[in-house]
């Protein structure tokens, strides 16, 4: 009931209502060599402190999506990635073969469009190698 005499106090709405935030994992996948990306998670971080032994690559597959509109973030964090290692991300990503992490701080925001992944975002480096 209303008081006229006692209102509400006064709250500072929040950027964004909680009924329009997207739904988000509270898990994150780490990946320090080759493997397949979880699709449970919204965030994978790949992270490798040493060199490949033998290739330069560390191979990563990008599964194909569970569903319409489905996001993925993939990135490296600051100092995670030895100079001499590489992450490359093989899957089914629109306008390339594979995505290549090189670089600390190197990221993909991807949205599964029912057939292939979109890249909405980041600064990976598209690549044609699969290899």
């Amino acid at each position: 009931m209303c008081d006229p005499n006692n209102p509400a106090p006064s709250v500072v709405p929040a950027p964004q209502p909680p009924w329009s935030r997207p739904v988000q994992s509270p898990y994150v996948q780490i990946m320090q060599g080759d493997g397949v990306i979880d699709l449970t998670t919204d965030l994978t971080l790949l992270s490798q402190p040493t060199p490949k032994v033998g290739a330069n690559h560390y191979f990563v597959t990008l599964p194909n999506g569970f569903y319409l509109r489905q996001q993925k973030r993939i990135y490296i964090q600051g100092n995670m990635l030895n100079a001499t290692a590489q992450f490359l991300v093989v899957g089914s990503i629109a306008g390339c073969a594979s995505l290549l992490f090189n670089n600390a701080a190197f990221s993909v925001q991807l949205e599964w469009d029912g057939f292939t992944w979109q890249n909405i975002g980041g600064n990976a480096q598209p690549s044609n190698s699969t290899t």
